[in-house]
């Protein structure tokens, strides 16, 4: 069994585990399941008989960037996960700007994808808002154990944790669109890059 982080939250006699270095494999087996058909991943990862082991490295990165900028969230079942990025603590780092660079090149996108990646990720940008905000980078629960409100319920925890700023997320699964509503996420932009990206904000509820 793993270990977890000491640190939880707790909301109605539930637990939300703050990740660590250990569940970096349940991490990636969660999001690698339940992302491996998404839009926005398969626009970033290079589609070639290696696709799998690229979304696997692709998620280890997004992984260890949440953990360095942000932070990584577990159902206390191990069958749901979140990623939450916090801008305000992004700086330059070797291990991110040159290491994990190279590898999302080399192992992941491909040298013939990454003008259109950097293209998106510009794009992104220009709506994302200069005053403080909370960025819900990855929601994802393991695919036998969807549609029984497992994310909901670690969506509710998250939510709850970070009401005092606004939330901003992406989706370009339109069936995931009336769920985030449901939770208070309104569309602000949708972007056109081959396939549709929704991009969302919840307000702050301070």
């Amino acid at each position: 069994m793993l270990n977890c982080s000491p640190l939880s939250f707790i909301i109605s006699a539930k637990t939300m585990i703050v990740a660590n270095k250990s569940h970096k494999k349940i991490v990636r087996k969660i999001l690698s399941s339940s992302f491996k058909e998404n839009g926005s991943i398969k626009f970033v990862v290079k589609n070639d008989k290696t696709e799998l082991k690229r979304i696997e490295r692709l998620i280890d990165y997004s992984f260890e960037y949440g953990l360095t900028f942000g932070k990584v969230f577990l159902s206390e079942d191990h069958k749901s996960c979140c990623i939450m990025l916090l801008p305000e603590k992004k700086k330059t780092t070797f291990k991110f700007d040159v290491y994990w660079t190279a590898i999302l090149v080399l192992k992941v996108i491909g040298f013939s994808h990454v003008l259109k990646v950097l293209n998106r990720e510009s794009k992104l940008k220009k709506f994302q808002p200069k005053d403080a905000f909370y960025h819900l980078w990855y929601i994802g629960v393991l695919p036998d154990n969807q549609k029984k409100g497992i994310g909901s319920n670690l969506l509710h925890h998250v939510l709850d944790e970070y009401k005092d700023r606004p939330i901003y997320l992406e989706t370009s699964n339109p069936v995931n669109i009336p769920w985030y509503q449901k939770h208070g996420f309104k569309i602000i932009k949708t972007l056109e890059l081959g396939y549709q990206l929704n991009i969302l904000k919840r307000e702050t509820l301070n």
